[in-house]
């Protein structure tokens, strides 16, 4: 009897299952589902765990850095003032690095800039010297220019200005009066220099010169009305020119790479030449040669750039100078006369353009 009773259990125990009731199978796949969740959510933390630690170093970088500057400001207003007190100008207490206002602060901010730059230094061979050179004030108004180092003193430049051209014109009409014209020209000049800096910005050199030139009017013919009209031809002038100078040129420097500068030359010139003036007279050539012998005192100011570390390029233009001339004039060998000029001109002159290229050393 209980062997029957133990087999009518056995038999009606899967119906008193409830049907909601999971097979082990599903409960383990549930299982995996939430350790899979689990393990996401923690790899979620940990990313944001990791973002919130780089933030904080980066906040601690940035605070780092304003902590810096706001102690290189402060050591920069105690250079200013230790460098008022020092000029006996009025002796301050050391102020730390604050302004009641932002006006206040934009311009204790100026002022400390301009005090780096006025006491930044540069290294020149074994020996630092000042970026802005100290300069002293002629005039009644200081500009508030700066004078930056261009060329450090115990440099040498060895400078070339080389120049050349030449004109042709054959069967050109001009105005309908100018007729057969043929003209032939060239010009030629060579000026080497050299010079040392005795201070900073401030050199003196030597230049010698040589120019050549050479025109030839082969034929032209004038034709206004029937009582004005004349040609000439073979007409020949050419001269020749040697010249030694001495000069002091003083550079400004523009800009704090040493690049950029402006200068002014005082030159002292003196040359001697001859030019040869050849024209027909009664279809017979007549030579007219000239012997000339000049001094003068010019100002020409100019531009310098570096345009690579060691070389420069140069271009000046004669503004102002005062010349001596005494000429003597020979015609065919026979002793014409001679003549002295004093004279002085102040006018921007393109003829007097010098271009030039220079080595530093």
């Amino acid at each position: 009897m209980r062997l029957c009773l133990l087999l009518v259990v056995a038999l009606l125990a899967p119906l008193a299952v409830p049907a909601w009731a999971e097979t082990p199978r599903q409960v383990a796949e549930r299982a995996t589902k939430r350790a899979n969740e689990a393990r996401a959510q923690a790899a979620a933390a940990d990313s944001c765990a990791q973002a919130a630690l780089e933030a904080a170093h980066r906040a601690q970088v940035l605070a780092l850095a304003a902590q810096r500057e706001a102690q290189e400001a402060t050591e920069a207003m105690q250079r200013a003032d230790s460098v008022e007190v020092g000029a006996g100008i009025t002796e301050k207490p050391l102020r730390p690095w604050r302004a009641s206002s932002v006006s206040q602060q934009v311009e204790q901010m100026h002022q400390n800039a301009d005090s780096l730059l006025l006491s930044e230094r540069v290294l020149v061979g074994s020996d630092t010297v000042n970026l802005i050179l100290r300069e002293r004030n002629f005039g009644r108004y200081n500009r508030g220019l700066l004078n930056f180092l261009f060329i450090p003193k115990g440099k040498w430049a060895f400078g070339m200005n080389v120049s050349y051209g030449e004109f042709d014109t054959e069967d050109v009409q001009l105005l309908s009066f100018l007729q057969n014209l043929n003209f032939k020209g060239s010009m030629f000049s060579i000026s080497p220099s050299v010079s040392y800096f005795v201070r900073h910005n401030t050199a003196v050199g030597m230049k010698l010169g040589y120019s050549r030139n050479k025109f030839n009017l082969g034929s032209l013919s004038v034709d206004i009305d029937d009582d004005i009209n004349f040609s000439l031809r073979d007409v020949d002038y050419h001269t020749e020119d040697y010249s030694a100078s001495i000069f002091l040129r003083r550079y400004i420097g523009l800009d704090n790479n040493r690049r950029f500068a402006i200068y002014n030359d005082v030159e002292l010139k003196c040359s001697s030449g001859n030019g040869t003036f050849t024209r027909l007279y009664n279809d017979q050539p007549k030579e007219t040669r000239t012997l000339s012998t000049k001094a003068s005192l010019n100002f020409s100011p100019g531009l310098c750039v570096f345009i690579q570390e060691y070389v420069s390029f140069n271009i000046s233009f004669g503004v102002f100078g005062v010349n001596y001339t005494h000429e003597s004039q020979r015609t065919d060998g026979v002793n014409e006369g001679s003549r002295s000029a004093l004279g002085a001109s102040f006018k921007f002159n393109l003829l007097n353009l010098n271009m030039g290229v220079a080595v530093h050393i």
